[in-house]
């Protein structure tokens, strides 16, 4: 949606309503007190009535100024990309109006990648990051790992395959053809400018091409930066939001360090 958009008489959450939620506005509402998961239809519906209080500015001209909103101790949101334009607020007002209705998931199915061509780009995604199992620490059956390793790497595959080529090989295609031919993950780095937007990828789940990672696909969490440094991302740590980050990691992970049942 746009801000510009008309007011929507009847909107549905998966046709209009999920659209208005960025992926920085989840991040943030998972990661607040309320914990509550802004792509979730159920979640969204049980909080309708204070997202709508949140969205708009207090009545008090005094209040309003300073950035409250109509929900108590609560600022306007959302607080990145400014409040809401008016046609926005009253589509979400029409949707409660409505009871709130679900309307249809149409995500588009993520397109399948050649084998071949998918296990080629994993392994030299692994290379050139340095980590050998990227879910080894999330779940410990191989095969829910191997299903959840080619689902990221298809994602990233063709978020990848946008890249602005600087020569006619230097595009993904072409750096998983040489990888084929010899896996010389020192030669190939040097030669592909791209492989440093494979590196971050996987590590930060953006791109240099682009400034706002995936936000088509909700990868923040499984960016290796956490692992690495031995994080929980923040909104998906199992620590309390006012203690994360605040003590070292104990010895059983508790505290930013690798909680394994929660992360």
């Amino acid at each position: 949606m746009n801000s510009n958009d008309p007011v929507i008489e009847h909107p549905t959450f998966y046709q209009n309503i999920r659209l208005m939620f960025s992926q920085y506005d989840q991040i943030m509402m998972l990661s607040s007190g309320r914990r509550f998961d802004l792509f979730d239809y159920n979640s969204v519906k049980s909080m309708a009535n204070q997202i709508y209080l949140a969205i708009q500015p207090n009545e008090d001209p005094n209040m309003a100024a300073a950035g409250w909103s109509q929900l108590q101790q609560v600022h306007i949101m959302p607080p990145v990309g400014g409040p809401w334009p008016k046609s926005w607020v009253l589509t979400f007002k029409n949707w409660i109006t409505d009871g709130c209705p679900a309307g249809t998931d149409t995500s588009p199915a993520i397109p399948a990648v050649d084998p071949a061509t998918l296990d080629a780009f994993i392994a030299l995604s692994k290379a050139l990051t340095g980590i050998d199992q990227f879910f080894r620490f999330d779940i410990f059956n191989p095969d829910v790992i191997k299903q959840q390793e080619q689902e990221l790497a298809t994602i990233y595959y063709f978020r990848l395959s946008k890249y602005p080529s600087t020569s006619p090989s230097d595009n993904l295609n072409g750096v998983i053809a040489a990888w084929n031919s010899n896996p010389d993950v020192a030669a190939i780095s040097k030669s592909f400018p791209i492989c440093k937007d494979i590196n971050t990828i996987w590590y930060n789940t953006t791109t240099s091409f682009d400034g706002f990672g995936s936000p088509e696909f909700n990868q923040y969490k499984q960016g290796q930066v956490w692992k690495v440094s031995l994080c929980h991302p923040t909104g998906y740590a199992p620590e309390n939001t006012p203690f994360y980050w605040t003590n070292a990691p104990s010895d059983n992970g508790e505290f930013s360090g690798f909680y394994f049942v929660n992360y």
